[in-house]
């Protein structure tokens, strides 16, 4: 009969609660093996190799890590994948076994401790929010009940870090509890935590507000227009600012000196099409009193960005902007081929060079320069943004036109050094400036998110 290895399971053994150790069980075939070599690790890296003996009935067993060694990182009670394990006859002619288990533990209560609570803030009605972080360590098998008051805010069934929040009126008193119940075979009696009754301070009268969003339609770049009505009610006087996630702020009629009604509306802003946008009526005074919010889920839009792409986030390219190239490459090409030495100091003094390139070039591309600008703003599909959009044609059809001097030289062109370096050189001062402007924060943020307030 061929000889094989097999793996049963991997057990786990618990000292104080705490996973310590494990036990690999395994079969062999009798008379076919003596001793296994038996490996384990996490992941595909095997970390520990051990030998067991197999007994006369078959089994074999094997407890880890040797003295010194530690367990694997991924040794957890009921985790998923598990340990990896393999198993091998020491003297060969066997089958290999291999393969990941999850560890089995038998049952033990937890250890809970209370690392931290939160009062605050208060909200209208003279509500506060109370959020208590426990800790559960050396549990397996078990359940606890996170109460406040004896209601359940949260169901535990596993070790870990976690926060439990409520929301209490006040003034009063709650008191936080954990019910834990063994779920393990036997189960076991497991003791509760009960801990910080707090005898709640009275809340200041918080205003409540009410925000309805107005949603637009989608305009050709692809954004949406939003406002939002805030009606704002206080039983005291309060302070508020109204504000969205850009730093738009409503700045008028947020205070009452005597408490009632105020309404309050910020917008309407351009947002981008298929984003989440968060408003936020904050309370300055009385102090102490929570921010509410609304998140306003825009609809998704086609946009052509000026004929030029199908993306949420828009491009600096439209129909205009091949006006720009075109009088940015015409005039510095001219420049860097004139032949008369002055050409070079017709961009500043246009009508001195006594060429055909002084007066005609500068007064064309000034012409040509306005005529865009003027487009930018009259034409549509370019006029979303149109400064940001203009500053960045400018900037790449600068570098362009550098570019293209250089070439011009390279094949002898360009003939007069002193000519075309200084033409290069001009072009690339404007892409600077240019630079300046398409890359401040404000056209960063049109570029990245089509917002363009």
């Amino acid at each position: 009969m061929a000889c094989s290895i097999g793996i049963t399971d991997v057990q786990g053994i618990l000292t104080g609660g705490k996973l310590t150790g494990l036990t690999v069980n395994g079969t062999a075939t009798v008379g076919g093996c003596k001793t296994v070599s038996v490996q384990i690790g996490c992941g595909d890296a095997l970390t520990e190799t051990l030998t067991a003996t197999v007994a006369s009935s078959g089994q074999w067993t094997k407890d880890f890590p040797a003295p010194g060694a530690a367990l694997p990182a991924c040794a957890e009670c009921g985790a998923e994948p598990g340990i990896l394990v393999k198993a091998s006859c020491t003297t060969g002619g066997c089958t290999v076994a291999e393969g990941t288990f999850v560890v089995n533990c038998p049952p033990a209560c937890p250890t809970i401790t209370i690392t931290g609570q939160t009062i605050g803030p208060c909200w209208p009605g003279g509500f506060v929010t109370i959020a208590t972080t426990i800790q559960v360590s050396g549990g397996n098998s078990f359940s606890a009940l996170a109460q406040y008051n004896g209601s359940t805010y949260a169901t535990i069934t596993a070790n870990g870090t976690y926060t439990v929040t409520g929301k209490f009126l006040t003034p009063g008193p709650v008191t936080f509890s954990v019910q834990v119940t063994s779920t393990g075979s036997p189960p076991l009696t497991c003791a509760n935590l009960v801990s910080f009754p707090e005898t709640l301070d009275l809340c200041p009268p918080c205003p409540s507000s009410n925000l309805t969003p107005t949603v637009g339609q989608c305009d050709s770049n692809g954004n949406v227009s939003v406002s939002v009505t805030a009606v704002v009610t206080g039983s005291a006087p309060f302070s508020v600012q109204f504000s969205d996630a850009f730093g738009h702020v409503q700045t008028g009629g947020t205070t009452s000196s005597t408490g009632g009604t105020v309404n309050l509306v910020l917008g309407p802003y351009s947002y981008a099409g298929g984003s989440a946008q968060q408003f936020t009526v904050t309370t300055n005074t009385p102090a102490g009193c929570g921010d509410e919010s609304i998140t306003v889920n825009l609809p998704s839009c086609p946009t052509s960005n000026g004929g030029n792409s199908n993306s949420s986030k828009p491009s600096f390219f439209c129909w205009c902007c091949l006006l720009v190239f075109l009088v940015v490459l015409v005039f510095f090409a001219m420049w860097a081929c004139s032949t008369f030495p002055l050409a070079t100091h017709s961009i500043v003094l246009p009508f001195i060079g006594g060429h055909f390139f002084g007066p005609f070039g500068a007064i064309f591309a000034t012409l040509m320069i306005l005529i865009a600008l003027l487009c930018y703003q009259l034409c549509p599909p370019c006029n979303p943004c149109w400064d940001c959009r203009y500053a960045m044609c400018l900037f790449y059809s600068s570098l362009l036109a550098a570019l293209l001097i250089l070439v011009l030289a390279i094949f002898g062109v360009a003939t007069v050094p002193l000519v075309w370096v200084s033409a290069m050189v001009a072009a690339l001062l404007l892409a600077g400036v240019a630079a300046v402007y398409a890359f401040n924060a404000r056209c960063t943020t049109y570029f990245s998110t089509g917002n363009c307030n």
